[in-house]
């Protein structure tokens, strides 16, 4: 359907008014075929708008600074202690937890200083928080994110991520994106595990921190 601009749709009433008064029996006629047309219009207007709807706005960007923050922080906090129990700052490093919410810290370092990393991490309440919040928030950012560029890209609706996105702003932290995202994956391998696939399920859920990598 074809744009109209506001002065030819200003326009149009005035000539079928003028047209009416100077052929009255056309009145009729004029009627009923504006009766079939623009019910017709609106009905393509609505599917247009259910097709490609209003999006709900999002910030990636504060998204973005949000998960920085703790980024550099929880990389400080390792080198920080890698130097403090006398290792390279440099040398790779993945932390990650195991079933009991302590930290496992894997790289080439002496076992024992190793050792006293775990121990050192697991006892640090600020480091603790911003890992959780990283083992949620970064990957919804990334979800988030590839999202917000294909649809820039290629002008692709995401229905599954207008979902997770609230009509109301106050709402799309990200840490609420992030429980919503993650309730959504918990739907998804709950599936999986009724077929069979729990331990594949649990692997993809484990979050792990590389630095120096």
């Amino acid at each position: 359907m074809s744009l109209i601009s506001n002065e030819i749709a200003y326009q149009i009433p005035q000539d079928l008014s003028r047209s009416t008064l100077l052929n009255p029996e056309a009145a009729d006629a004029n009627h009923a075929s504006a009766n079939d047309i623009l019910p017709a219009d609106a009905v393509n207007l609505r599917l247009q708008q259910e097709l490609n709807p209003t999006p709900k706005k999002i910030s990636v960007n504060d998204y973005k600074d949000a998960v920085g923050k703790d980024t550099a922080f929880v990389k400080e906090t390792l080198r920080n202690k890698l130097a403090e129990v006398g290792m390279n700052p440099e040398m790779k490093l993945e932390i990650s937890k195991d079933l009991f919410g302590n930290f496992l810290a894997k790289g080439n370092g002496i076992p024992s200083a190793m050792e006293q990393v775990n121990k050192d991490l697991t006892n640090n309440k600020a480091f603790h928080e911003a890992f959780n919040r990283l083992s949620t928030d970064q990957p919804t950012l990334d979800y988030v994110d590839n999202v917000v560029k294909v649809a820039n890209a290629y002008g692709v609706h995401n229905n599954v991520f207008s979902s997770l996105v609230s009509a109301t702003p106050d709402n799309n932290g990200l840490s609420d994106i992030a429980h919503r995202y993650d309730a959504l994956k918990s739907n998804v391998i709950n599936v999986e595990d009724s077929a069979g696939k729990i331990e594949e399920s649990q692997q993809s859920k484990e979050f792990r921190f590389v630095i120096n990598g």
